[in-house]
């Protein structure tokens, strides 16, 4: 069980949480947020959009096999656009890691911009 936690943490500290990093707590057996400045606190407190990022990254991450096809329907649903952003670049980063075709629907141009014009198919106009 350490060593698949240890693989979730290694995975988690490649993507893109703006400078935070993950550690496990052998004490406790819980995982720890440690930020750029040095402050830590548990995965419980981080904002919702970033466990909702972290929840979907990990679940992608555990089940995704090489050629895999994911569909997510209105991907911007319930996240700031900053954490759009953050969620489209960590897709990539994880895409560059297990190869994996996205097929995803939204009603956000930004994610056009962010995956590609050459990538989408747009069905209507914005």
């Amino acid at each position: 069980m350490y060593s698949l936690s240890s693989d979730y943490i290694i995975s988690l500290n490649q993507l893109d949480f703006e400078g935070k990093t993950f550690h496990i707590n052998r004490k406790q057996l819980n995982v720890i947020v440690k930020t750029r400045d040095g402050s830590e606190h548990p995965l419980n407190q981080l904002s919702s959009g970033e466990q909702s990022i972290l929840i979907m990254l990990l679940e992608l991450w555990r089940r995704l096999l090489p050629g895999s096809i994911v569909l997510i329907d209105e991907i911007e649903n319930s996240l700031h656009p900053a954490f759009q952003q953050r969620l489209a670049k960590n897709l990539l980063q994880l895409q560059q890691q297990i190869p994996f075709q996205l097929i995803l629907t939204t009603h956000q141009y930004a994610f056009v911009k962010i995956f590609g014009e050459q990538c989408a198919r747009i069905l209507t106009e914005f």
